[in-house]
């Protein structure tokens, strides 16, 4: 089973396509351009939204990247400071 259809498809079969495409109007050119304006807004809104909430996981991501070095770090230094003191002792 295919999930994306493969092949060709020439601008002549693209244009036949497009033209069985249905257009709704409400009749008036000036209430129809004040829909499509406020669809593409609603567009872009939602993908503002979207970029926002992966820039927001990403930074999480990050955050928690940088938590967890830290605490490796602190280790470290701890594990340092041990070595350091049991060589004191020889």
């Amino acid at each position: 089973m295919k999930l994306v259809p493969m092949g060709f498809t020439t601008a002549t079969e693209y244009h036949l396509k497009r033209a069985d495409i249905v257009q709704i109007t409400t009749g008036s050119k000036e209430l129809d351009k004040s829909v499509l304006l406020l669809f593409s807004a609603c567009y872009s809104l939602n993908h503002s939204l979207s970029c926002i909430n992966l820039l927001q996981k990403k930074q999480q991501l990050l955050i928690g990247f940088w938590v967890e070095a830290l605490k490796l770090a602190a280790l470290l230094r701890s594990l340092e400071s041990f070595v350091l003191e049991r060589l004191s002792f020889v």
